[in-house]
């Protein structure tokens, strides 16, 4: 199994703000720490706005600071529906970190900057666009406030934050192991 955020919005990403989002990324000292940034920001931001962009950054995580592992982060494209995937691969030997407050910090960041309708962590063996967030079988959703009102309702979810602009935050009821 895999381990994928993804940042979902009907429109193409601009490169501001995934060049702040990689920013972010590059000065958090969570949990989980990230490294092997390009020297360009501006190039690596632009490359990845253009569907299909792809970039190879690496991961550790406190727990074992010395174990860096890849993290692909590419865009997507499936009709009028883009992805931001951040693609941290087989993580079978964490299996409590998909729900880590650190992880849904980091998916609820990259929801508002990046302006998402929708973000997602996930578990599977590939990572597919899907018209509807409860359609991925979410381990964490972060729901933005217009999809939000539209939905109140997800099963096997409980939500846990309802943000100030009525975007919601919610995990699964249960997470399997």
């Amino acid at each position: 199994m895999r381990l994928f955020i993804a940042v979902v919005r009907p429109e193409p990403f601009a490169p501001d703000r995934l060049r702040s989002f990689l920013k972010y990324l590059q000065a958090s000292k969570q949990v989980v720490r990230f490294s092997d940034f390009p020297g360009n920001f501006y190039s690596a931001s632009e490359s990845l706005a253009k569907t299909g962009g792809l970039l190879r950054l690496l991961f550790n995580v406190e727990t074992a600071p010395d174990s860096q592992r890849p993290l692909i982060v590419e865009t997507r494209q499936d009709g009028s529906t883009y992805a931001l995937l951040l693609d941290f691969g087989a993580v079978a030997s964490l299996v409590d970190f998909p729900a880590s407050p650190a992880m849904v910090d980091l998916l609820v960041a990259a929801a508002r900057m990046l302006s998402a309708e929708y973000a997602v962590i996930t578990a599977g063996h590939a990572f597919k666009i899907v018209p509807s967030p409860e359609a991925d079988n979410p381990i964490a959703l972060w729901v933005g406030a217009q999809l939000s009102r539209s939905n109140d309702a997800v099963p096997g979810m409980t939500l846990v934050q309802e943000q100030w602009d009525g975007a919601k935050l919610l995990l699964r009821t249960e997470v399997s192991r």
